[in-house]
């Protein structure tokens, strides 16, 4: 099953392959009358469902909580935002003998016995 997600503030899109041609109608009813939530498109077509939702209003765990019930998205813990993106590195990782000598080599410097 393929699935990806994307947010960001007052929109989430969710698509995944097993929504190819089977959106079911109760769980875009349900999204509907989710508080907060202004509008919920979808397409079969590609598999996608778009949730416009008020920003002020936090309601992802709620959403989550739907898509489960219809068992989808069950291993999601929950959905990105672009703050979270925002803190991933851009630069190659260290390798782990790197950071043990930087480690070390501040651990040295600030230590009593030395």
């Amino acid at each position: 099953m393929s699935c990806r997600i994307y947010q960001s503030p007052g929109r989430i899109r969710v698509r995944l392959s097993t929504l190819k041609s089977a959106i079911p109608n109760e769980l875009l009813h349900e999204l509907r009358d989710l508080k907060g939530v202004r509008s919920v498109l979808s397409s079969e077509l590609t598999g996608s469902i778009v949730i416009y939702y008020d920003k002020n209003i936090r309601c992802s765990s709620s959403l989550l909580r739907i898509f489960r019930r219809h068992g989808l998205l069950s291993n999601v813990i929950g959905f990105p935002n672009r703050s979270a993106l925002a803190i991933v590195p851009n630069e190659k990782p260290s390798s782990l003998l790197e950071v043990v000598n930087d480690f070390l080599r501040k651990a040295l410097r600030t230590s009593p016995f030395v």
